[in-house]
């Protein structure tokens, strides 16, 4: 669409949700709203589906199979990957101090034992208390202060202008999440490796027997940031069998087996 420059086009569909599953899950039932544009900003481009959903919730007089009736639709779930689900929930991204869009849980907390979910979790009325104290402090100065505090944006998205819970009528994308965690495990696996047993290593990824179906991967060792979620994956379920053919304690770096031994207090 670029000629030969690469820009992001973030596509948007929409789903019928009470159709028969059957049915929802065709291609043919996913409508396409549209395409948001390299630099064009979602609020500008949702804000027409924004306009006709209003209509929708109020209820509009169609004629169905020759009857006049009565219309009544609203806005069920949004899905999208984890950085752009929590701009549709108005949470800053995961880099930030609080960022993630179901709990409060500060990034150095994350881990601790004895967290109390319930109390620690993002609450739709409650995130509208903040919002609002955000957009009432008298300087921007001080709008940033209190975003950065809550971990949200400087204002709500547009789609709170609709009926829905933000926080539980956006559903984390778990196939994105597990292959974001599966990506790290392997990163932590590979540099955890000496020059030697990633040697070692390449030779019996390259030699072991994947399904014919399965694209050829490139070299693991340079090119794993240019995985897709589904090379990951797939790669995640090789790996015990590949390590455990040639794995060796003189494979891994010292200082990664003396933390590690220190961490399982495995002599």
């Amino acid at each position: 669409m670029f000629r030969n420059v690469y820009y992001s086009l973030r596509g948007v569909y929409v789903q019928i949700r009470n159709l028969p599953f059957n049915k929802r899950k065709q291609l043919k039932n996913h409508f396409v709203i549209g395409f948001v544009p390299f630099g064009d900003h979602f609020n500008d481009f949702i804000s027409p589906f924004v306009d006709k959903m209003m209509e929708l919730e109020k209820g509009i007089i169609m004629d169905v199979q020759k009857n006049k009736s009565i219309v009544i639709a609203s806005l069920g779930d949004v899905t999208a990957e984890l950085p752009q689900g929590n701009d549709l929930v108005g949470v800053k991204r995961h880099g930030a101090i609080r960022g993630y869009r179901t709990c409060n849980v500060a990034r150095d907390s994350w881990t601790s034992e004895g967290l109390n979910l319930s109390i620690a979790s993002r609450y739709h009325h409650i995130t509208d208390s903040q919002f609002e104290e955000i957009s009432m402090s008298t300087t921007i100065k001080q709008r940033e202060i209190l975003a950065t505090e809550y971990g949200l944006h400087l204002r709500p998205l547009l789609l709170d202008k609709l009926k829905r819970e933000r926080q539980l009528q956006s559903p984390q994308d778990i196939y994105h999440l597990t292959a974001g965690k599966v990506l790290r495990f392997l990163r932590i696996t590979i540099e955890a490796l000496s020059t030697e047993g990633k040697s070692i290593f390449i030779k019996y990824w390259k030699s072991f027997e994947y399904p014919r179906s399965w694209q050829k991967l490139p070299n693991l060792i340079l090119h794993l940031d240019s995985f897709m979620m589904s090379d990951c994956l797939r790669l995640a379920m090789m790996m015990p069998f590949i390590l455990n053919r040639f794995l060796k304690p003189s494979y891994f770096k010292k200082s990664e087996l003396t933390l590690f031994q220190q961490r399982t207090g495995v002599s």
